[in-house]
């Protein structure tokens, strides 16, 4: 089972292990949308999170 997440911006990030996951989207975040870097935090990101099989 993966995790992933979809940005309103297009990009989409699958990985097996969560906690990779967040990490990668807080990059994503911080690199892209750093006028939401503070209020994206791991308990936000993991409310994003789909379970694809």
């Amino acid at each position: 089972m993966l995790h992933q997440v979809s940005c309103e911006c297009g990009y989409e990030v699958r990985d097996g292990d969560e906690q990779v996951l967040v990490r990668r989207v807080q990059q994503h975040v911080r690199e892209n949308h750093p006028e939401l870097a503070d209020q994206v935090t791991p308990e936000v990101i993991r409310g994003w999170v789909e379970l694809v099989p």
